[in-house]
């Protein structure tokens, strides 16, 4: 089957799930709560690498939007806590900023569509460039994601099943593996979060981060992030990388 009909099967499929799920799972609610969110970390930083002269930008943009109004239990799924079914989107820019015009180096987009429970998610993704040629890069993927959290800390796994990838991207399961695990930990000042540290491990990479809040009542973060490994970005998935990236960042 070429690439292109299995393409189109991904592509009806998702908007078949889509409708079934949001007409055919009514279920009790749990309350009502802001259907609009931050989902991961939103940030920019200048980003140092070893290896390459100049001084990039990277910034990224995350956020979620529940597609129901309530939390509910599927009919047919009662052993699944109450969640919301969600669409996700992240996307991730590399900016060389230094460069003569300033082009953006990339661009990674990353739509999910999952049911979220809070210690559970479920669902579909894709990550690509978004470019035709030299850097097309694509890659469709089935995740759970199971989260556990005692005192200051939260840990996750996610585990992964690769559904398909384009032809530039076939052995990025061999470098990426098939999951993510991390770890984060969260001191507190009187009543708000005032120092955030992040740890994220994957077959391919490990990414460090953290943050402290700039003052009491500020949403903003003094954000340091370190990656070391390969998967830096989409189109550079094979190469390895050592960054050090400082900046700001939104985290909820």
């Amino acid at each position: 089957m070429s690439d292109k009909k299995i393409s189109l099967m991904l592509f009806f499929a998702f908007w078949i799930l889509l409708v079934f799920m949001a007409l055919f799972f009514p279920g009790r609610s749990e309350g009502e709560t802001p259907s609009f969110t931050q989902y991961k970390p939103n940030y920019i930083v200048s980003d140092w690498s070893r290896g390459r002269e100049d001084l990039w930008l990277l910034f990224s943009v995350s956020f979620k939007f529940s597609l129901v109004r309530d939390e509910y239990s599927p009919h047919i799924l009662r052993f699944v806590p109450p969640g919301k079914l969600t669409l996700g989107y992240s996307q991730r820019s590399y900016w060389r900023i230094l460069d003569e015009s300033s082009p953006f180096d990339e661009h990674d987009f990353n739509p999910e569509l999952f049911y979220d429970s809070g210690l559970f998610k479920g669902g579909y993704e894709h990550v690509s460039t978004g470019e035709a040629g030299d850097n097309s890069r694509a890659w469709d993927r089935a995740f759970i994601e199971l989260e556990y959290k005692r005192g200051i800390f939260q840990i996750y796994i996610r585990p992964w099943y690769i559904l398909k990838v384009a032809s530039d991207t076939d052995n990025i399961g061999e470098i990426q593996g098939f999951g993510d695990f991390g770890v984060t930990t969260t001191l507190v000042w009187t009543s708000n979060e005032w120092y955030r540290h992040a740890l994220q491990f994957n077959r391919g990479y490990v990414i460090g981060e953290m943050g402290v809040r700039v003052g009491r009542n500020s949403n903003w973060y003094l954000f340091l992030r370190g990656f070391e490994g390969r998967g830096y970005s989409l189109v550079r998935y094979e190469e390895e990388f050592s960054t050090i990236s400082l900046g700001f960042a939104l985290i909820k």
